[in-house]
């Protein structure tokens, strides 16, 4: 192999190096902003299902209370039937059932509106603000990550032309080729599930 080439070749994987360095970097700053993203959107759903679990002692408490006042409800009403069966002649009281069924209504309009809130649980407006800032940086990391990467497989493409294959190291080429576009492919699905639920 000439000198020229073995300057050129080393030169070129030089260049791969550092790019593959600067890739590194970003990738790295990106992580990081995605890290932060992810766990806000953990702790989010972390005190949704925590509310939900009180809800649903709530929602329990309430059927327990609905069945003592159906079973008082219905106490009442055969109160006014036994008097009938006995034979009574005297005026029958009516059964004092307003103030139970007046509860029992209340009883299911609180259940209605515990059901719809669990059935779409939103983050607080807080929450929201701290996931669209969140995203923000994210996005603007991801966006000279990818850039960078593109970069590289360029590179990594240009450099089989150049010299042969067998020069450039298996690292370069593999984490190239493969685990960045895999990862950003995967972040962009992340985004999208995420982003869906917001």
């Amino acid at each position: 192999m000439k000198q020229g080439n073995t300057s050129s070749n080393a030169q070129v994987l030089i260049n791969l190096a550092e790019s593959l360095a600067l890739v590194e970097s970003l990738e790295a700053d990106f992580l990081n902003a995605h890290n932060d993203l992810g766990s806000h959107v953990r702790k989010v759903i972390d005190r949704i299902l925590m509310e939900k679990s009180k809800y649903d002692q709530k929602v329990r408490a309430l059927s327990v209370e609905k069945s003592e006042l159906m079973k008082q409800i219905k106490d009442e009403q055969e109160k006014a039937s036994d008097f009938i069966r006995i034979g009574y002649r005297g005026k029958i009281p009516e059964p004092n059932t307003k103030p139970l069924e007046k509860r029992l209504e209340e009883i299911r309009e609180e259940q209605e509106a515990i059901t719809r809130m669990m059935d779409s649980p939103r983050p607080l407006p807080d929450e929201e603000r701290e996931f669209h800032r969140l995203y923000s940086i994210a996005e603007e990391k991801r966006a000279p990550a990818k850039q960078a990467a593109e970069a590289l497989c360029s590179q990594v493409q240009a450099a089989v032309k150049i010299i042969n294959e067998r020069f450039i190291p298996d690292g370069i080429r593999s984490r190239t080729e493969f685990k960045y576009r895999n990862l950003l492919s995967a972040t962009s699905r992340y985004f999208a599930e995420m982003t869906g639920g917001f």
